[in-house]
């Protein structure tokens, strides 16, 4: 059982926070980085809150009984750091103590920073490089994982058929108002693929077989297909 957060609810309340998940059966925190100079356009929580948050995870890890916590750093990957994977490792491993990074691609929402967005030589290398990591660190000191939207390179057919379940197993719905949209995906707002009818969801034949062949095509030409399709390339 994990929680995801930007880290403030762990820099605010401290090793308080962190007994009360414990005895709620949370074993893992899951916080997003912010590395400098590499994340600073994103807007994403300060980054002494971040380092905050880690360092309380640390100081209740270094006590007996207490190192069944775990802290995983997500990072996210852009245009402007994917050739940093290394040092992103180091900074998660040294600075945070975190016991796994994930790293995951920056998908723009309706077209926002697009710039930003890693191009598809740059995820094939970011593929190749986190790959190289798992070989650099004891995977029980730094667990070093690859997040779907880092596209679908160097996977086998049988990964690219399971790795996105956007459509398949993951529907995303914003309320159940009448009418309201439902999409395959949290990074896919304007995809829609069906409506709430009479407190339920409906699904649109032909709209979630469109989702599926740009989904389809996205995966085969490498990419994740939220990534592909918010880049307008399916």
């Amino acid at each position: 059982t994990y929680l995801n957060t930007n880290g403030i609810l762990i820099a605010t309340n401290g090793q308080s926070i962190l007994e009360e998940l414990m005895s709620q059966g949370i074993e893992q925190i899951v916080i997003t980085a912010n590395i400098s100079p590499s994340h600073d356009a994103l807007g994403l929580m300060s980054k002494s809150t971040v380092q905050k948050a880690f360092s309380e995870i640390d100081k209740y890890r270094s006590e007996d009984g207490r190192r069944k916590l775990q802290s995983v750093a997500t990072v996210i990957i852009t245009s402007e750091n994917a050739a940093n994977i290394s040092s992103l490792c180091e900074h998660v491993a040294n600075v945070y103590k975190a016991g796994a990074v994930k790293f995951i691609s920056y998908i723009p929402i309706n077209g926002k920073l697009s710039e930003l967005s890693p191009t598809l030589d740059q995820l094939e290398e970011i593929a190749i490089q986190i790959a190289k990591m798992r070989d650099v660190y004891d995977k029980s000191k730094l667990y070093v994982e690859r997040g779907g939207s880092i596209g679908s390179s160097g996977l086998s057919d049988d990964k690219k058929n399971s790795f996105c379940p956007s459509g398949d197993r993951l529907f995303t719905v914003m309320n159940l108002k009448e009418s309201s949209a439902v999409t395959p995906c949290i990074y896919l707002p304007e995809v829609q693929i069906g409506s709430i009818v009479d407190g339920e969801i409906e699904v649109d034949a032909q709209m979630y077989e469109s989702f599926l062949r740009r989904k389809k095509e996205a995966i085969q030409g490498g990419y994740c297909p939220a990534l592909g399709i918010q880049l307008n390339k399916y």
